[in-house]
């Protein structure tokens, strides 16, 4: 899953890097070179191109840096043991041990777990009996003959199985000993987030600087992404950082407006048309056009009521939609503490104290997380 989080870090000011400005535009040169002799750019070219483009410029490499940092504690990999914790799972391995499982005694002798490797996925019981499944043309579970040569042990002792609790642990549930714990079990972060992130990802189109903005970090757009509703108003650019002294939270309020607007245009021509573009999923009903189950269309529907139900951004203070923000002092917030109740009142008053809290030069960072 993927989600958006506005994060804050603080960027000093800084002298354009030239020598490692150089650096990058060697790499770029030499990314494309490779591509040519390849005999095209492959995903792995596109991508590290993408990310040359995006931290070419010594403040976005800055903010790279400070992005990674600021993050680290959330992260579902961290190695930092300042964010670890161990998850003792030697009790609950031992109850486990106690207890029984349906097992198969192999034509040699042997006796093993249903659940058992090899055995898992080519045989199965049924009415305490072994079938070998995907059999015969059919791919149906069959009594094959090796089938019928193995016998059902239901509800067999763990400790019969194996002949310690040292055994059970590391070759049924291969869970790890830790010398230093004196335990089995595992190191794990209780603050985890993400798993995976990149700066703009799939928000390529949340804040507004004007061309003339030299501090930022431009956005990653893939090819014929940054036309339509995606097209930067006359002026102005997307990016995907910038200090809060220069992101136009009128222009995005605007422009979100006329893309709104643009959009009922489109529909309204839909509806009374009855004509439907490629690729158009919505469904003209009697009331309006349908499309997931809601009407994104009513009939009779004015431009002004239009706005008034879908623009959300009228009643913000700054025109920004996320589910989480992560603050200067490392603070993670998330939508979910306020009862996941579709941008509570709550939630919004959060989230503009936030953004209200940070000074002007303080950068904002849309960052896509996966978890």
């Amino acid at each position: 899953m993927h989600f958006l989080t506005l994060t804050a870090v603080q960027i000093p000011d800084m002298e354009e890097d030239l020598a490692k400005n150089s650096i990058v535009e060697e790499q770029k040169k030499k990314l494309q070179e490779a591509a040519k002799e390849n005999g095209g750019e492959t995903a792995f070219h596109s991508v590290f191109q993408q990310w040359l483009e995006q931290f070419s410029a010594t403040f976005s490499r800055a903010v790279d840096e400070a992005v990674a940092e600021q993050l680290e504690p959330f992260n579902t990999s961290t190695d930092d043991p300042n964010y670890l914790e161990f998850v003792d799972q030697t009790e609950e391995l031992k109850r486990e041990y106690e207890g029984t499982i349906d097992c198969i005694k192999l034509p040699q002798g042997k006796i093993v777990p249903a659940r058992y490797g090899f055995y898992q996925n080519r045989f199965e019981i049924q009415n305490g009996k072994v079938f070998q499944r995907k059999a015969g043309p059919a791919r149906q579970p069959r009594r094959t003959k090796r089938a019928k040569r193995m016998q059902v042990y239901q509800n067999y002792p763990f400790q019969k199985l194996y002949r310690d609790f040292r055994q059970f642990a590391e070759e049924w549930a291969f869970a790890d000993w830790h010398e230093e714990q004196q335990a089995y079990g595992y190191y794990s972060n209780p603050d985890a987030q993400w798993d995976w992130y990149s700066i703009g990802g799939r928000w390529p189109c949340q804040l507004l600087v004007k061309d003339s903005c030299t501090e930022y970090v431009p956005s990653e757009f893939e090819p014929g992404d940054a036309d339509g509703d995606r097209r930067p108003p006359k002026g102005y650019r997307w990016v995907s950082a910038a200090r809060m002294k220069n992101i136009q939270w009128d222009a995005i309020r605007k422009h979100h407006r006329a893309v709104l607007a643009e959009r009922y245009s489109r529909l309204k021509d839909i509806f009374q048309t009855r004509v439907l573009p490629q690729g158009f999923y919505g469904k003209c009903e009697e009331d309006g056009i349908q499309l997931g189950g809601e009407l994104i269309f009513r009939k009779d529907e004015t431009l002004e009521e239009y706005l008034f139900r879908t623009d959300w951004y009228r009643t913000r203070k700054y025109p920004m939609p996320t589910c989480n923000f992560l603050d200067l002092d490392g603070n993670w917030e998330g939508e979910a503490s306020f009862g996941w109740n579709s941008y509570s009142q709550d939630w919004e008053d959060a989230l503009d104290d936030f953004l209200s809290g940070l000074s002007p030069e303080d950068v904002l960072v849309v960052v896509d997380c996966h978890i």
